[in-house]
């Protein structure tokens, strides 16, 4: 019995040890294989791995309610080859791409490729960025707003996102084609202040927001970036 009790201790330090490295390899998982199914136009999916659930489109009020709660936020479409011959017996098992993917983000400055997915819930943050519904669809008119975890580890989701600076190009790819943004400006808000996602009249604009500081987040981090 005296025995067990250290034994438990150094299972419990080795879980909390690696429970980062698993969780981050899971995480790289999940994007790559959206990534993937993304850029192929389909891929084969196990129906029990998807997790993430379609996204309702919100009000006005729910947006705000949304950057007030669930934005407390912890530490052109590539074609099908249409030359690749597909088996007669796996073409039953290629399905398109879910509909609660919006498309995919880049930032070469900071070697950032995300999926960009639907909402902004725990589970859509989890596994990549999301987009707020309700604001501009990236690419049109408007003030687009895409979320993501700063996360502590180095280059993963939006940590890195404070070394942008003005003129930095963010790539976004959609159904509807590549549409390429330069940063404009950057700043730190309160987490309550939702005038970042105002409406832009006449103008093509997306909102990057994730946590501000990295340890112990007070403020939200806001890229400000303009169709170009």
């Amino acid at each position: 019995m005296k025995m067990l009790v250290p034994v438990c201790c150094i299972i419990a330090g080795i879980t909390l040890f690696f429970f980062p490295i698993i969780k981050d390899y899971v995480q790289d998982k999940n994007q790559d294989q959206l990534i993937e199914q993304w850029e192929t136009g389909s891929l084969s999916i196990n129906e029990e791995s998807n997790i993430l659930p379609i996204a309702t489109r919100k009000s006005l009020t729910e947006l705000n309610r949304t950057f007030e709660s669930e934005l407390e936020i912890s530490p052109v479409n590539t074609p099908i080859n249409q030359t690749k011959l597909v088996e007669p017996e796996k073409k039953e098992q290629l399905k398109p791409i879910p509909p609660n993917i919006v498309g995919i983000i880049e930032i070469p400055t900071i070697n950032l490729k995300l999926p960009i997915l639907k909402g902004t819930s725990e589970k859509v943050l989890n596994v990549g960025a999301g987009y707020l519904e309700g604001t501009a669809y990236p690419g049109h008119e408007g003030n687009s707003a895409i979320a993501a975890h700063r996360s502590r580890t180095f280059g993963k989701m939006f940590n890195r996102l404070a070394e942008i600076h003005s003129g930095d190009e963010i790539v976004i790819e959609t159904k509807e084609g590549l549409f390429r943004y330069v940063v404009f400006d950057k700043f730190i808000v309160k987490p309550t202040d939702i005038s970042v996602l105002k409406n832009s009249e006449n103008e093509k604009i997306i909102t990057l927001i994730t946590c501000h500081p990295l340890k112990n987040p007070t403020h939200r981090l806001i890229i400000k970036a303009r169709l170009s």
